[in-house]
């Protein structure tokens, strides 16, 4: 778990993560909220989030 957060915050430094209960959520000011099920989902859906946004 420490290392997939570790690289999360590496490539999303602007990002706040939390793991509870098996969630993975990723926060990014006032209700830019993404959940998965793991580090690397989590990932690949802020990558899709980020090269989807200006």
């Amino acid at each position: 778990m420490r290392a997939g957060l570790g690289r999360l915050r590496a490539e999303f430094p602007h990002h706040g993560f939390l793991v509870i209960n098996h969630g993975w959520y990723a926060v990014r000011g006032r209700g830019a909220i993404i959940v998965s099920s793991g580090p690397e989902e989590l990932r690949r859906a802020l990558a899709h989030a980020a090269s989807h946004t200006g």
